[in-house]
């Protein structure tokens, strides 16, 4: 495997040798924004380009994600030149159902270069954008994109330069209560949602690439599971404890780990973190519990549980999400026991991203 210093000097050598030079220029489309070496994006005497879906990520729930597409223009002169490239899918949307959902998981990551011959080059993108996150419903076993406690699947983002097309598909939405997450149509797994009655076994999904979403365990009162990652598996469900009637709020499982820059390879000036699952939510039995403790992903790029923070519908709504562009999953939802209500929504995944490094 390359280290990131072999990959900067055949960058360099490739380009240099040749005396090729590289100019992107004219990125448009519509709530696209690009940015040129960004503050956490430089490479010491090179160029990133970032290009990101502006659209603000659902804290209604939904059906449906917003996608952008635009073009940009490529002018290589002096030689032949190698461009690398990241495309990252959207995350997808947090479970809920009618007690706690399981994580989304984040969306696919590709990334690599691209030989390109002296010219000017017309290309094209689409950014993707985050699945929204399940509201209060009452759950059921047969998936369907933003119902029956299912999150939503992320958009799929996709890179078109001279006649090659890179796609990243978007994150397996997190699944519903009661129910093993039937949702295998995004990138990673989604995680399974919360297990509070009978004791049954619910699983997380698996994707069309790599790791699976976690589960909660053959033990009533456990919390839902976390998202798949291109670093790893979604994590299982805790237990919460119970004493008669009553259930102390088991941990959700977390998502699984983001993909880092120095993993790809790409030498930025700091670390950067990109695709971490979603968590799943806690686990809660009775109401006369008072606090059920939403949970932080470890790596803050998924989103933040919606956990009910005091006992009444209105804590615990949508949870903010605070980053825009890493194609990380949003966590589960709780909502059992009327501590929740018809306003409250699971997290969103976060929008697609594409870098460019020339």
């Amino acid at each position: 495997m390359n280290t990131l210093a072999t990959i900067q000097s055949i960058f360099k050598y490739n380009n240099q040798k040749s005396g090729a030079s590289v100019t992107i220029s004219s990125i448009s489309g519509s709530n696209v924004s690009s940015y040129t070496n960004p503050s956490s994006y430089t490479i010491s005497g090179h160029n990133v380009y970032q290009i990101i879906n502006t659209n603000a990520m659902s804290t209604s729930g939904g059906t449906s994600v917003t996608n952008v597409s635009g073009t940009f223009s490529l002018s290589v002169s002096g030689g032949t030149a190698t461009l690398y490239y990241i495309v990252i899918g959207a995350g997808g949307g947090g479970g809920s159902g009618d007690q706690g959902g399981g994580g989304g998981s984040s969306g696919q990551i590709q990334y690599g270069s691209l030989t390109i011959p002296t010219g000017t080059y017309s290309c094209s993108f689409q950014i993707g954008g985050g699945g929204p996150g399940s509201g209060w419903v009452s759950s059921s076993s047969t998936f369907s994109n933003g119902a029956n406690g299912y999150g939503v699947i992320g958009g799929t983002s996709s890179l078109t330069i001279n006649g090659t097309t890179i796609t990243s598909i978007g994150g397996n939405a997190g699944g519903p209560s009661y129910y093993s997450n039937g949702c295998t149509t995004g990138a990673y797994g989604g995680g399974a949602g919360c297990n509070i009655g009978d004791g049954s076994t619910l699983t997380g999904s698996n994707g069309q690439v790599s790791h699976n979403g976690g589960n909660s365990s053959n033990t009533a009162c456990t919390s839902g599971g976390g998202g798949g990652s291109p670093s790893g598996n979604g994590g299982n469900g805790s237990f919460g404890s119970s004493s008669g009637s009553q259930s102390v709020s088991g941990v959700g499982g977390l998502g699984g780990s983001p993909i880092s820059s120095t993993t790809i390879g790409w030498g930025f000036s700091t670390v950067q973190y990109f695709c971490e699952g979603g968590h799943g939510s806690a686990s809660f039995a009775n109401s006369a519990i008072a606090t059920v403790a939403g949970q932080i992903s470890s790596y803050a790029l998924a989103g933040y549980s919606s956990g009910i923070g005091s006992g009444t519908a209105t804590n615990g709504q949508h949870a903010t999400q605070s980053v825009n562009h890493t194609g990380s999953g949003g966590s589960g939802c709780f909502q059992q026991n009327g501590l929740g209500s018809s306003n409250s929504h699971a997290p969103a995944g976060s929008n697609g991203l594409i870098l460019l490094y020339a």
